[in-house]
């Protein structure tokens, strides 16, 4: 007897799919909402968005939708067990679910490290520290990333490297 698996992404505050970690998101979320019943159907894997409610319902009907909530940026109780749970980009402010028996966190960049000073920089520094510290795994998006999150943030956990793909722009109007 098979046994279902359910993947949480996290979308975070997403509130618009025009900038660079929402075009990142969007693609994303269309790429896995485009397989999604598929694998469903060979694999008994469901795929849970995490997002606001405005954006339930933009990805079709093969997904599961969630909304964030205020709370959720201390204390992330839901009912459902997750095999896996995806926060998309380090701006998310919502904890994985207890119910997560992993957590990945995807970081885009440690800008913070170049345009931040003083205090905001080692507030921006303990919240990252503090994120990561959460996660099973972090993935980021390039060498130079990785090497921010180890050498200047300190960064010690489980780290890989899984570059950004991008969408065909070249049939697009000029």
């Amino acid at each position: 007897m098979r046994t279902e698996q359910h993947i949480g992404l996290s979308f975070g505050q997403v509130r618009t799919w025009h900038d660079g970690l929402g075009e990142f998101s969007l693609q994303l979320g269309r790429g896995i909402a485009g397989q999604a019943a598929a694998w469903r159907a060979e694999r008994g894997v469901q795929f849970h968005f995490h997002l606001p409610a405005r954006w339930h319902g933009h990805f079709g009907p093969a997904v599961n939708y969630l909304a964030t909530g205020d709370l959720q940026r201390w204390l992330h109780w839901r009912g459902q067990r997750f095999d896996l749970w995806h926060s998309l980009h380090q701006h998310n402010p919502f904890k994985a679910p207890l119910t997560a028996s992993v957590r990945l966190q995807t970081v885009h960049d440690a800008n913070f490290l170049y345009l931040k000073a003083g205090r905001k920089r080692e507030r921006y520094g303990r919240w990252m520290k503090g994120a990561l510290r959460r996660c099973d795994e972090v993935i980021t998006i390039s060498r130079y990333v990785q090497d921010d999150l180890r050498d200047k943030v300190g960064h010690a956990g489980p780290t890989r490297v899984i570059y950004n793909g991008v969408r065909d722009l070249s049939h697009d109007p000029q």
